[in-house]
């Protein structure tokens, strides 16, 4: 009978059963007590289709199961086999884990005391990695007093301890001195960092910074067309985006510097804010830094400067008629009514003789 007709059950030692007889439980219905466990093995599929319909069976050990010979695996102190295919697998199919005693290694594994086979890399690493106590991977014999012995897929730092291989040159330092990050080179075509890491070529000045330290990104030489901006980072825009009043730059640099871009009608504040010319000496400063009322030639005593700056002369303030080109002359918070107390000094920045002086008897 071929293994897959076959199915695992345990075996009961039978309440009333006498000399050798036990009662076989299928795995459907309760498992036995562990005091009444006698072994689990491999039964024909028709058994366990008469013990699922509530069927007992009267079995008699044989204290020598017999497994197909070449096919099978006899488990030690059980009834049961284990296919071949299964026997040194690294998995413990038998109850005793006997089935993987006793298996040769391969070239990338530590063979633990017990048989079982370990990855090679767990071997000396301040952790006991074979099954069931077994120190045999981190025994003094074999591992010495660790600061001077290390696996084959292991690099030795300079303070003797051990550090996987493959972190050599990843551009993290693995060892407290760094020893991992020592004699490193890139690949073709990719270039180190200063931070360690290497990085291909052409991320190299191309306005990202990608290496941890940013070293990718400086002493860059300029490599823009000539029609195009070269950004204080390296990066190129095009010609015509410089100063067009947006950044385009990532650090801003197309904006910098930029001159003024305000009309002919209008005043630019040094921080390239336009104003109207109206507002420039008018006795209020508007631009962030007053430049707008500096450098203003004033009136002549005889004269009424407008709010943009033209001078009139003085008895055609307030007259009705509108002489500034503003209007500025005939505003109503600086000319009275008629019958009323005389104007206030204008608040345009007027130098000449008070309005209300024309008023005095």
């Amino acid at each position: 009978m071929s293994q897959s007709q076959r199915v695992p059950v345990s075996v009961c030692r039978a309440p009333l059963a006498i000399g050798r007889a036990a009662a076989a439980v299928s795995p459907s219905s309760a498992r036995c007590p562990v005091s009444d466990l006698v072994a689990t093995m491999w039964t024909p599929v028709g058994l366990v289709l008469l013990l699922s319909a509530g069927l007992h069976a009267q079995l008699t050990l044989d204290p020598n199961p017999r497994c197909v010979a070449r096919r099978e695996f006899t488990c030690a102190g059980s009834l049961q086999c284990v296919p071949m295919s299964q026997r040194c697998d690294g998995r413990r199919d038998c109850p005793q884990g006997d089935d993987e005693m006793g298996c040769p290694c391969r070239a990338d594994q530590w063979q633990c005391d017990d048989g079982q086979c370990i990855d090679i890399r767990l071997k000396c690493n301040g952790v006991r990695d074979c099954p069931d106590g077994d120190i045999s991977d981190e025994s003094e014999s074999q591992c010495g007093s660790r600061t001077d012995t290390c696996s084959p897929l292991e690099l030795r730092c300079g303070d003797g301890s051990c550090v996987d291989l493959r972190r050599k040159c990843d551009g993290f330092n693995d060892c407290s001195d760094g020893a991992d990050e020592r004699d490193c080179e890139c690949r073709s075509g990719e270039r180190r960092c200063n931070s360690g890491e290497c990085l291909p070529e052409s991320r190299w000045c191309d306005g990202a910074s990608q290496c941890r330290d940013g070293s990718d990104e400086l002493n860059c030489a300029p490599v823009c067309a000539n029609n195009e901006f070269t950004c204080t980072n390296g990066t190129c825009i095009r010609g015509e985006l410089r100063c067009d009043r947006v950044i385009h730059c990532p650090d801003g640099s197309d904006e910098a510097g930029c001159p003024p871009r305000c009309r002919p009608d209008q005043f630019a504040c040094a921080d390239g804010r336009c104003l109207s010319v109206a507002q420039k000496c008018n006795g209020v400063p508007e631009c962030p830094g007053a430049e707008d009322e500096t450098g203003c030639a004033g009136c002549g005593p005889e004269e009424f400067r407008c709010g943009d700056g033209l001078c009139i002369p003085f008895l055609r303030a307030c007259d009705g008629l509108r002489d500034c080109r503003d209007g500025s002359d005939e505003e109503p918070s600086r000319c009275p009514d008629p019958g009323k107390a005389p104007p206030q000094r204008p608040s345009s920045g007027y130098t000449g003789t008070p309005i209300s002086s024309r008023y005095r008897e």
